[in-house]
């Protein structure tokens, strides 16, 4: 159909749903026909209204493909885009008419045209009065042949078409109880009927022929129809109530009836229904009455009662919603989906995953009753729903929640409890279901708890019998009843545990003293009764210390040492006289304090000083009572004559070491220790004279000579400085940076430093850092010396040659590309590359970098481009034309440097595919050069 070439514009369609009005021409609509998806052939009854080809296009308007003028009860479309229509006189027309020519069908009066696999028209024909024939054309340049025969006795009023796995049917309506059918342009044979047809429709479903026809004569209100049109099998399709049919069309799975009272209706595309159940269409155009046709389910036309032609496309898919919902294991539950189709179409919904019972006035699957299995697992059942329109289909994973309450069971201990005793577990769980629970308890003397587990404590005291309840609450997730309960109880008997020891604590006891540490609160809640026996202390046992410690039944007796400082931790327990019950435990802390008396200034602090390379080194001494309870310390100070040039503080007991300004140039200093007590001087304090020698200043060596600049990261590395053996200790040393790439900081002091490039890379590679070292011993011991840092960089250039023949030209008879891959994200500029070539000569004007014409110069037999770039990860091509020399085979050796480092290294080999490529020439340069001597020698001798 795609071959017609003529369109005319109308007017822009008018839409309702996935309805468009193809415009209402003169003329009676006679037959309408879907030809090929938005192509719709309509015939009319009147000589101004002929045969028209609508096409629907994208926009929403529409074009007329092709027309005949006249009066035509008939019309159809071949595949070869040739409109065709047929009069009332059983003539055929063709448009363009190139198609072919007018002629008689044969017999006297058409009734309808159709076309079988879009290749040749078919006609049912009234030549009398008494019957019926069947016309086929093969094609539309040939005389049509007669190869049916009779069809009946009586008029025929319909006329449909139906291709099914390579087999044509022809159905044609009789005013008998009959319709008659054709199969392969076979004899017609009669298949029965209940009534009278006025219009019918041959369709496929699922797999079989089929047919939908209209009672002839208002015969009830619906339909008929045959599932399988070859069988003699009727059924009765379910109409809409007070609504009369008119004219039936169907497609594969979808169709369209029109009724008198302008409805239109399709049915439900329900796979199980035999019968199938017929819906009024949403959104339809009004007082569709008249002959309706389908395609391939999705396209179907219309005739209104104002002789308007409506084209319907099935272009959207349902909408599918399907409700929540939740039951227990067993029971059956109502299941709801909230469906619609943009379209209009009505729907059939399908649930998958279990026994689905239909509700009611729910023919389609909307609302469905659903039988839980008795086994369900807890929580997700899945289930599929699928919603149908005829065409399209939705399918939805969905799923009932399994729930329901188990029953809360509880486990009391099967030992009894005991008054002060230990804690009594008890323990819940719950039994089945599927809805989770939180487990909480509580007890009536006032205790609680969650979780699956609760330790209800005994009381401590108890002077008369009672019972407690323990009681379990499940507080469910979900559902009614929100909680459920058990309850356990419990016996007591008197006495119990008894209070627990309180001592006033923390206490302070001083060194040298005795002292009695006991109870201060009550014995028991029920010491008052008459019949209580008392309580005794008991301790547990008590750490090692270096007081005297002794337990006793009313108390901890302490004797403290006189120089020790400590803290006594004891823990006792009362226990009713005659019973193993403990009470909890009650700690007693007793911090004990050394009696120490002061030092003084006439207190034993001793000092021994010594000099060595610009330090002062030495002993200090105390002599004491109770030292290792002291807080004792020493400020030792170095003086030059009166001048304080180095102070610290250290032990009063044990070695120091003061670093000393000036002094790497010897001398005489002053060396003086103070001692303090407690953070207070205590007036004692010793003096000693040291001679400082003469020692030299030195700049140690460097720990780093050569980095490697790194892509992302630059220079980055830690340098520090050596000492030197037997130099000077007092020095303060610093750097400075005198030459190299810019740095993050270029100076600074101490004998370490991080030299980090502010440029992260490679431009600092091939260059150098030379670092100034200044060591400074005060006065004339000052030093300066220079270190250096060279700066290398790892190859990470990949380089290829492809080595091609060009055998265009002789001046080039071969061509080299070597291809420069950046391995790092760092772009690169200014790589010099070389490109060493043996057997054969560059032409210096053919080199390109990434197609751009590039200067290049030659040095001996290699060829050298400066300045060339790389962005990160990127890659360029240098492409050069040479002239192979007669002796040696060409090869090009490439390597790429930056600041005079090699940054290249060979790609991983490769073999290039689809072409006589090569990256290592050998025979075939040899070919290459024999061609060359030929041709030379060829126009030498020309």
């Amino acid at each position: 159909m795609r071959t017609l070439r003529l369109f005319v514009m109308l007017f822009p369609a008018i839409a309702f749903g996935g309805w468009r009005s193809l415009g209402t021409l003169t003329g009676t609509p006679q037959d309408v026909v879907v030809a090929d998806g938005g192509v719709v052939v309509a015939s009319f009854s009147t000589a101004t209204g002929g045969v028209t080809a609508f096409a629907a296009l994208p926009d929403g308007g529409v074009s007329v493909v092709a027309s005949l003028s006249g009066s035509y009860v008939g019309a159809g479309l071949l595949s070869n885009g040739c409109l065709v229509g047929l009069d009332s006189a059983a003539n055929a027309s063709y448009s363009p008419p190139a198609c072919g020519t007018a002629g008689a069908v044969g017999g006297s009066a058409g009734q309808r045209l159709r076309v079988v696999n879009a290749s040749y028209p078919l006609s049912l024909t009234l030549p009398g009065a008494g019957f019926t024939q069947l016309r086929f054309g093969s094609t539309v340049a040939v005389p049509w042949a007669s190869v049916g025969s009779q069809f009946g006795v009586g008029t025929s009023l319909s006329l449909q078409a139906l291709s099914w796995s390579g087999v044509d049917y022809v159905v044609a309506g009789r005013s008998a109880a009959s319709y008659s059918l054709s199969i392969d342009g076979g004899v017609p044979v009669a298949v029965g009927s209940t009534v009278s047809l006025k219009d019918l429709s041959p369709f496929e479903r699922g797999g079989v022929p089929a047919v939908v026809a209209v009672p002839l004569g208002g015969v009830g209100n619906g339909l008929l129809m045959h599932p399988d049109l070859r069988a003699t099998t009727e059924v009765v399709p379910i109409v809409p109530a007070g609504l009369t049919c008119a004219f039936v069309g169907m497609a594969t799975g979808a169709g369209l009836v029109t009724t008198g009272q302008g409805q239109v209706l399709s049915p439900l595309p329900d796979p199980s229904n035999l019968a199938m159940t017929w819906r009024a269409r949403n959104g339809a155009p009004p007082l569709l009455t008249g002959r309706a046709n389908c395609l391939d389910a999705r396209w179907c036309a219309a005739i209104d009662s104002t002789n308007g032609v409506w084209l319907y496309e099935n272009a959207t898919p349902p909408t599918l919603v399907v409700l929540a919902a939740s039951a227990d294991a067993g029971a059956t539950i109502r299941l709801g989906a909230d469906a619609g189709d943009p379209d209009g179409d009505p729907l059939f919904l399908t649930w998958d995953g279990g026994v689905f019972t239909p509700v009611a006035g729910s023919e389609d699957g909307f609302v469905v009753d659903f039988a839980v299995p008795a086994n369900a697992a807890c929580g997700p059942l899945p289930i599929d729903v699928t919603a149908r329109d005829g065409l399209h289909l939705v399918n939805v994973p969905a799923s009932i929640e399994i729930v329901g309450h188990g029953v809360l069971q509880t486990i009391a201990p099967t030992i009894p409890a005991t008054v002060a005793g230990p804690p009594v577990t008890f323990s819940a769980f719950i039994d089945g279901g599927c809805d989770s629970a939180t487990l909480s308890w509580s007890s009536s003397d006032g205790q609680s708890g969650t979780g699956a587990q609760f330790n209800w404590t005994p009381p401590n005291t108890q002077c008369a019998p009672a019972t407690v309840n323990i009681t379990a609450t499940a507080t469910w997730s979900r559902g009614a009843p929100v909680t459920s309960t058990s309850v356990e109880s419990v016996m007591l008997t008197p006495w119990g545990r008894s209070e627990t020891p309180s001592f006033t604590t923390p206490v302070t006891q001083l060194g040298g003293t005795t002292r009695l540490w006991s109870p201060t609160d009550s014995q028991h809640a029920c010491a008052s009764t008459m019949t209580f026996p008392g309580t005794e202390l008991v301790w547990d046992p008590i750490a090692p210390s270096q007081s005297l410690v002794t337990p006793l039944d009313g108390g901890l007796l302490v004797v403290a040492s006189e120089c020790i400082s400590e803290q006594l931790v004891a823990t006792a327990r009362r226990r009713v006289v005659g019973q193993s019950i403990l009470s909890d435990a009650g700690t007693l802390t007793v911090d004990v304090q050394a009696n120490v008396p002061p030092l003084g200034a006439s207190a034993a602090f001793t000092l021994i000083a010594d000099a060595g390379p610009g330090l002062v080194t030495g002993e200090l001494g105390l002599t004491a009572s109770c030292l290792p309870q002291r807080a004792t310390s020493a400020v030792v100070s170095v003086f030059d004559g009166t001048t304080l040039v180095n102070s610290d503080t250290f032990d009063a007991s044990g070695p120091f070491t003061l670093t000393v300004p000036g002094g790497c140039a010897g001398g005489t200093r002053l060396v003086v220790a103070k001692l303090f007590e407690d953070g207070g001087f205590t007036g004692a304090q010793t003096q000693q004279s040291v001679e400082l020698l003469d020692v030299p200043v030195a700049v140690g060596a460097q720990s780093v000579s050569q980095v490697v600049a790194t892509c992302g990261e630059g220079v980055h590395t830690r340098v520090s400085l050596a000492p030197v053996d037997g130099t000077c200790m007092a020095t303060e040393t610093s750097w400075r940076l005198l030459s190299g790439a810019p740095v993050v900081e270029t100076s600074g002091t101490g004998t370490t430093f991080d030299l980090q490039t502010s440029a992260t890379d490679f431009s600092s590679a091939g260059t150098q850092f030379v670092i100034e070292w200044g060591v400074d011993a005060g006065g004339s011991k000052q030093v300066t010396e220079r270190r250096t840092i060279d700066v290398g960089v790892a190859p990470f250039i990949e380089v290829s040659t492809l080595t091609t023949p060009a055998l265009r030209r002789e001046e080039a008879a071969l061509e080299f590309d070597v291809s420069l891959r950046n391995t790092t994200s760092c772009a690169v500029d200014g790589l010099s590359v070389q490109i060493p070539l043996s057997g054969a000569t560059p032409v210096l004007e053919s080199v390109l970098v990434d197609g751009v014409k590039t200067t290049a110069r030659l040095d001996a037999s290699t060829l050298v481009l400066d300045g060339v770039s790389v962005r990160g990860d990127g890659v360029v091509h240098v492409r050069l034309a040479a002239r192979p020399r007669m002796l040696g085979t060409p090869a090009a050796a490439p390597v790429a440097s930056l600041n005079g480092l090699i940054v290249s290294m060979d790609a991983p080999a490769s073999t290039p595919m689809g072409c006589d490529c090569t990256t290592a020439p050998a025979s075939a340069w040899l070919i290459v050069a024999g061609l060359l001597v030929l041709t030379r020698r060829r126009r030498r001798a020309e």
